[in-house]
């Protein structure tokens, strides 16, 4: 199951001034009214006044030079009913599933006879070393990675902390070996990193989303889950915040990321 850190911070006494998100407000109002991909800053700081995703409406984010997290910051109320994803992605081939911005790339996968590559991050899962053991490991962050056994490629460690400071996204999962007349598949990408603070209410109906990629062959792993922090006064909403890691039923699993969030008031269910 879902493994996550997530915990609830009181940041004010009530005779303390209301939380401050630090936005310039120079980026304007963001309300997409289709599919929008928001091109990162250099810095990946986002300087919002409102924000309003309509049901049925998904953002994602192309990733900067440096691929840094994601910074969202309002001065107002962000609403979220549609979606806001920073999720890895699985590999279709030998090469690796990309991680969501702020997250890192899967392992290469083997050319015939060869070893898969190790994911990236500091939780990378190790690549499958021979055609006797192909599977890659999973990708590790506040869980271990996935593996199949000592003689295979090891899931990724743990790294990390419960309050996301340094904001970091998921590691890639290790590529597959390939077999002695095919390649193989990459490994899924780590989800992304993504803060979102809003001087005043965060209300989540929607979802946000940094799940790792999937494993999409026997033999690769899965990205591990990215970071998900949220600051504001008020905290509220019946949505779904994800940061699972990437596996399909017989692939190694990448493991869980991070969710924390931080309000005045904390209503969010």
């Amino acid at each position: 199951g879902l493994i996550v850190s997530i915990s609830a911070l009181f940041l004010f006494s009530s005779a303390a001034s209301a939380f401050v998100s630090g936005s310039t407000g120079a980026d304007g109002a963001l309300n997409p009214t289709a599919n929008t991909e928001v091109v990162l800053p250099a810095d990946g700081i986002l300087n919002y006044t409102t924000i309003n995703i309509p049901s049925g409406k998904t953002v994602t984010f192309k990733r900067n030079t440096a691929n840094t997290p994601v910074y969202i910051l309002a001065t107002g109320d962000v609403t979220i009913a549609g979606t806001i994803n920073v999720s890895g992605a699985y590999s279709s081939n030998t090469a690796p599933g990309i991680g969501g911005p702020g997250g890192y790339d899967g392992g290469y996968g083997g050319s015939t006879g060869l070893p898969g590559g190790k994911g990236l991050g500091p939780g990378g899962g190790d690549g499958g070393p021979s055609t006797t053991y192909p599977y890659g490991g999973g990708g590790g962050y506040a869980t271990a990675g996935g593996t199949q056994g000592a003689s295979y490629g090891a899931g990724g460690s743990t790294y990390g902390n419960v309050r996301i400071v340094p904001l970091v996204g998921g590691s890639g999962g290790g590529g597959c070996a390939g077999a002695a007349t095919a390649s193989c598949y990459g490994g899924g990408g780590g989800g992304g990193a993504i803060l979102i603070a809003s001087s005043g209410t965060i209300t989540v109906t929607g979802s946000i989303t940094a799940t790792g990629g999937n494993g999409t062959n026997i033999s690769n792993g899965g990205g591990s889950g990215g970071a998900i922090r949220l600051m504001a006064t008020t905290i509220t909403g019946t949505g779904t915040i994800l940061a699972k890691g990437g596996s399909l039923s017989y692939s190694n699993k990448g493991g869980d990321g991070r969710i924390r969030l931080e309000a005045d008031t904390n209503n969010f269910s």
